[in-house]
């Protein structure tokens, strides 16, 4: 349960806390039919937006019609005293510089003893100028503090979990669900539908800066359809995920021109069309990490061009097509290389055609064009690439002796014989001590002596180059991590696996009261922190990561997933009891201590459930993580194994419906 002020408005008696406006038919019309003009008329000649009609709005689908609502205060339908609360404390948190105070301060609204007490005698208090006292119902002194810490809410509540239970006072409330409206603390306002206290569902975001939301919204995030308004007055409307622009969508720019593509976590990324308005100009083509790579432009004259492009400008092999079917090519120079400190930027060389060829005008040369130079075969296929960390530990190491050999070749044979992944994409760190590489060298026949009669000397057999064996110590996992997300970019997969020791139950073992989380290397433990680092570093170049670890590890940043992130791995179960020690020997021996639990823990290794599982799909490319991990839990259970060495799988995700090692749907 929580607080809110919304159940001390229920207070007032005199019916002051609702609107009773009657309710403009031809309003409610305007939103069913999604007639805006005809709204903005309405609303021009007087008639009021109501909260009914907002309400309506919110699943209407012409999205603009709600963004046109949301603005309107009669449409809110909160009590009177929150809303003349919220708007004191708008009116604080954001003053309206003046001639003589260009950048006025902000008032601290959370004195309750100054400027609260202040604002509630100034709003409801009784009499006139110095004589002017605060009321004596301490209900509107609650009411802004309510406003002050998390605002105002009319709307729906979840049912209490126990019906028959006494609240503990009379403010006591349950989460948000259902449909409401919020006026938040720093002034935007939420309308529409909420599940456990956080936007779920179709809804409508306005802010102070003058940014509008309208769509779906999934776990407090933009998720779904959308269209949203900025303060400058462009547009987008299209697909969102968890946040981001992503998927298929429209972005209108101000001066006109109009974006019509693909867009990958909040970027142009994929196929797209870009209209200039001025320029009369369509760009055709891709573009990756938010920049044009190549397109095709038509021009108004009738001609095409057809380039690669760099920040904006073309560059490297072209060619002009005109309208009576003329072609040139040419190359465009390479852009200078950016000015070191100090320097003033090179400008780059004027672009040279040479002509090439004459052609004739049906036209079938466009398409091959747009092919070679324009992108035209759409964006390149998301790269893959798979880092499998299995410490061999050495007798005598930091952590104890453990035959990770076998679940790390597995795991390899798994993601390149049955994922698809190629096997120079997948790195192998297992080494306890690192090797230089071996040099190839070529097979070597007997040789000739000085005086011309053949040595007798065993031939000496071709060898191989072999690269340098990397151990998997914490420098060089990390080292690794790194080069290959250097690699990677927006849209790219990635796939980090672990067959290790967990820290948590070698710490158990040692006695510790209080065992971390982490993942044992040769040499030193990555910790939660390093882990949840890693983590950030792949979120921010929107390459989607998997996290597999065959191996004890829950760590806290995994709770909490980016959308571009999944995990499978697995911890000891909580009622795992410890590990009992054999009875004792005869003759008075000591009794051997008791079996390590890394040692049960390992018995069963979690890829052969893994494997099991993308065995028995169907279809491994569209697998879903969740699918995934429902095969692995069934394997496990038919290896009757659960019950004996209490390992338990988990999965993180923020979609389990994603497709396993796929990008973002």
């Amino acid at each position: 349960a929580a607080t809110s002020c919304s159940s001390a408005m229920m207070l007032w008696g005199d019916g002051r806390s609702r609107s009773t406006r009657s309710e403009d038919p031809r309003v409610i019309e305007c939103v069913h039919t999604g007639d805006l003009a005809s709204l903005e008329k309405l609303f021009s000649s007087g008639v009021q937006a109501t909260p009914s009609a907002l309400h309506v709005s919110i699943d209407a689908p012409v999205k603009a019609i709600a963004a046109a609502l949301i603005s309107k205060e009669s449409a809110w339908g909160v009590g009177e005293v929150e809303l003349a609360c919220w708007k004191k404390v708008q009116a604080a948190l954001h003053p309206t510089p003046t001639e003589d105070d260009p950048e006025p301060e902000q008032a601290d609204v959370t004195d309750i003893e100054g400027w609260q007490a202040e604002a509630v005698k100034e709003l409801f208090g009784t009499g006139t100028g110095e004589e002017k006292v605060a009321p004596a119902d301490p209900t509107y002194a609650f009411t802004m503090r309510c406003v002050v810490a998390v605002g105002c809410y009319a709307g729906g509540r979840a049912e209490p979990e126990d019906k028959y239970r006494e609240p503990a006072f009379d403010t006591e409330t349950t989460a948000r669900a259902g449909y409401g409206v919020c006026l938040l603390p720093k002034g935007q306002v939420y309308a529409g539908y909420m599940a456990g206290g956080k936007r779920e569902g179709e809804g409508a975001l306005h802010t102070r800066e003058g940014t509008t939301y309208v769509g779906g919204w999934r776990g407090g995030l933009k998720h779904g359809h959308g269209r949203q308004v900025f303060p400058d007055g462009s547009v987008y409307e299209g697909a969102w995920r968890y946040g981001m622009r992503h998927g298929k969508g429209v972005y209108t720019y101000t001066n006109g021109d109009v974006y019509v593509g693909s867009w990958f976590t909040g970027k142009k990324h994929g196929a797209g069309k870009y209209t200039a308005k001025a320029a009369g100009a369509r760009y055709t083509g891709v573009w990756v990490e938010g920049e044009l790579s190549k397109a095709s432009v038509a021009t108004p004259d009738g001609t095409t061009f057809f380039s690669s492009f760099s920040s904006g400008k073309p560059v490297g092999e072209g060619a002009f097509l005109t309208g009576s079917g003329a072609l040139a090519g040419g190359r465009h120079p390479a852009a200078p290389p950016p000015p070191e400190e100090g320097e003033e930027p090179e400008e780059g060389q004027p672009l040279q055609w040479t002509p090439t060829a004459l052609i004739g005008s049906d036209r079938t040369s466009s398409g091959a064009l747009a092919k070679q130079y324009g992108g035209s075969g759409g964006p390149a296929p998301p790269k893959r690439k798979a880092l499998i960390v299995a410490p061999a530990y050495p007798e005598g190491g930091a952590f104890p002796p453990l035959d990770t050999a076998p679940a790390a070749a597995q795991l390899q044979s798994v993601l390149t014989s049955k994922l698809g992944f190629a096997g120079d994409d997948v790195t192998l760190l297992s080494a306890a001590e690192a090797a230089d590489p071996v040099e190839p060298v070529a097979a070597l026949p007997a040789v000739m002596g000085e005086d011309g009669e053949t040595v007798e000397t065993e031939a000496v057999e071709a060898v191989e180059a072999k690269p340098a064996v990397i151990p998997a110590t914490k420098e060089q996992v990390l080292a690794a991590a790194d080069a290959m997300l250097a690699g990677l970019g927006r849209g790219d997969v990635a796939m980090l696996g672990f067959v290790c020791h967990g820290k948590k139950l070698l710490d158990l073992d040692a006695g510790a009261e209080e065992p971390a989380e982490g993942l044992c290397l040769i040499d030193d433990a990555l910790t939660e922190e390093e882990v949840a680092e890693l983590l950030s570093k792949f979120a921010a170049k929107s390459v989607h990561l998997f996290f597999y670890c065959d191996s004890c590890f829950d760590p806290a940043c995994f709770k909490a997933p980016p959308p571009n992130f999944a995990a499978i791995t697995a911890t000891l179960a909580a009622d795992a009891p410890a590990p009992e020690a054999p009875p004792p020997g005869e003759d008075g021996e000591e009794a051997a201590p008791p079996p390590p639990r890394h040692g049960f823990f390992f018995a069963d290794k979690l890829t052969t459930w893994l494997s099991a599982a993308i065995d028995k799909a169907e279809s491994p490319d569209s697998l879903s993580y969740s699918e995934l991990f429902t095969g692995l839990q069934e394997a496990q259970e038919a290896a009757d194994a659960r019950s004996g060495i209490k390992q338990v799988p988990l999965l993180y995700s923020t979609d389990g419906a994603d497709a396993v090692l796929a990008p973002l749907a």
